[in-house]
C-alpha cells in the first residue's frame, strides 16, 4: 500500500490559472471604468471654454416701446459660442445671432418680440446675459439696469 499517491494541480497549471483570472478581472474593471470615465468627462470642454469665456454688457436701452437693445462686449475666451441668453426681469431670452463678438469686440443685440412676451415694461429692470457653448450655459454677466431712450 502506497501512503504518496496523492494527485492535484501542478504549480505550473496554477500560476497559469491565476494569471488568466487577473487578466480577466483587469479587463472587466477596465469596461466599467472606462464607461464611468468616457461619460463623465464628455461636458469638461464645454466647462472649460465657459471658466474662461466673459461676456460684459456695456449698454442696454429700453427703445421704441419695450424694445431691448444691448451691447454685449466679450471680455476673454475662445470657445466656441452657439447661443447667446440675455435674462431681462426673471425671463430667460436665447439669442442665436448670426455673428459673435470676437474677444474685445462689443456687438449690439436687438429682439423686440420675445423680450418683450409676457414680462410687460422693461425699464428699470435688471439684465444679465451669459454664452452657451456646446450645450452649457456659462455664468452669467454681472447685472445692469435697462434704462430708456
Amino acid at each position: 500500500m502506497k501512503l504518496n499517491n496523492k494527485k492535484g494541480v501542478s504549480d505550473v497549471i496554477t500560476t497559469v490559472l491565476m494569471i488568466l483570472l487577473v487578466i480577466a478581472a483587469i479587463g472587466i474593471l477596465w469596461l466599467v471604468v472606462s464607461r464611468f470615465v468616457r461619460t463623465g468627462t464628455e461636458g469638461v470642454g464645454s466647462a472649460s471654454d465657459c471658466l474662461s469665456t466673459d461676456l460684459e454688457i456695456v449698454s442696454a436701452n429700453n427703445v421704441s416701446g419695450n424694445s431691448l437693445s444691448a451691447s454685449v462686449k466679450r471680455n476673454s475666451g475662445d470657445g466656441s459660442i452657439s447661443e447667446i441668453k440675455f435674462f431681462v426681469g426673471g425671463s430667460v431670452v436665447t439669442v442665436t445671432p448670426t455673428t459673435w463678438p470676437s474677444v474685445g469686440e462689443t456687438k449690439t443685440y436687438e429682439n423686440a418680440t420675445a423680450i418683450n412676451s409676457g414680462i410687460g415694461s422693461i425699464n428699470g429692470k435688471s439684465l444679465e446675459v451669459a454664452a452657451v457653448i456646446g450645450t452649457k450655459t456659462c455664468q452669467s454677466s454681472d447685472p445692469v439696469t435697462i434704462a430708456s431712450s
